[in-house]
């Protein structure tokens, strides 16, 4: 599934809706506390090029986002970010393995 800048997404009435003062409650336990200011930079600039939004409505001065429109924020961002890149202690392991492997195999 491709993701456009020019998408319109818009939150429906069945999502529950929550201020975006209570986003940090619906993030991964290991993600940083996002300011409110930061979420609301989100949802009018986007993140990255071309930028992806956090969707929001506005009720009354509020700016509101849904449960189900963060797990969309996320997935967005992690689709593109792609696979996360290798550490060297990553590295380190796996050359280690396959020099086992090799030397298990009589070829090393």
């Amino acid at each position: 599934m491709a993701i456009h800048a020019q998408e319109v997404k818009m939150i429906s009435s069945s999502e529950d809706v929550i201020p975006l003062s209570h986003v940090h409650k619906h993030l991964p336990p290991a993600m940083p506390r996002p300011h409110v200011s930061t979420l609301v930079r989100w949802s009018i600039r986007g993140v990255g090029t071309p930028p992806i939004k956090l969707e929001t409505l506005k009720i009354g001065g509020r700016r509101l986002t849904s449960v189900e429109a963060i797990g969309r924020f996320i997935a967005a961002l992690s689709v593109r970010e792609g696979p996360a890149p290798v550490t060297v202690s990553a590295r380190k392991v796996a050359i280690q393995a396959a020099e086992a492997e090799l030397d298990a195999e009589g070829v090393n």
